[in-house]
């Protein structure tokens, strides 16, 4: 058990958390008190290479932003998520012992993450059935998320990845972009020049609109 306290403001970000949307405040506090867990704050551009966060905890981000990432031998960086507020990373692996070297964390703002380690973590889906069955349904929303980031991968043209990643937002009920230009050309393996290139020409095409710090998927009632 932990005597830690969360304060109510990040308790009203992880009962938003897929993990938690289930739970009541109270039921929330009654967990928070009843297992392990720690805050872990990181400044801007503060990096993390502890493999655990990345495959055995389950974080989730009450403020802030965190990049998940990899720099090749060559040097080329691969983008592997932004994950925002209330969402969460980790967990890939919890019974197994794979090694993913070189992948990293970085903070893009001053965040701060809710951890729980893999220990407590194995033992909270064993305690609790609700927990188990999210934690096996995420694992299959994971596997579409790299199957689709496979697929989009072997997409010649950059208007064509930029139509495939919105068409998939949108299955997943997402028309807010909030990741910042030049990390969608990394995500999407997009030079910067055609980004903006094409994102204009969405813009003029009335598929999208476009704000300094998000772009917004335009639904068939907004055109």
């Amino acid at each position: 058990m932990t005597d830690k306290v969360l304060c109510n403001n990040k308790k009203l970000v992880l009962i938003q958390n897929y993990f938690f949307n289930h739970m009541c405040l109270n039921c929330l506090n009654s967990f928070i008190k009843n297992y392990n867990w720690y805050e872990k704050i990181y400044v801007k551009g503060e990096v993390d290479f502890n493999e655990k966060i990345f495959l055995k905890d389950l974080n989730i981000v009450l403020k802030g932003s965190i990049k998940i990432a990899k720099v090749m031998e060559n040097g080329l960086e691969i983008l592997y998520d932004i994950i925002e507020e209330k969402s969460c990373f980790g967990f890939a692996s919890v019974y197994e012992s794979i090694k993913l070297e070189g992948l990293y964390a970085e903070a893009i703002k001053d965040s701060c993450i809710f951890c729980i380690n893999y220990c407590e973590f194995e033992k909270i889906i064993k305690e609790n059935p609700i927990f188990f069955k999210k934690f096996m349904i995420f694992q299959e929303y994971r596997l579409l998320f790299f199957i689709r980031r496979f697929e989009n991968s072997f997409i010649a043209s950059p208007y064509e990845k930029l139509t495939y990643f919105f068409n998939y937002s949108k299955q997943l009920n997402i028309f807010e972009i909030k990741m910042q230009k030049t990390h969608l050309a990394n995500y999407l393996n997009i030079g910067r020049a055609s980004l903006y290139r094409e994102l204009n020409k969405m813009h003029k095409e009335n598929i999208i609109k476009l704000y300094d710090n998000k772009i917004l998927i335009l639904k068939p009632e907004d055109t």
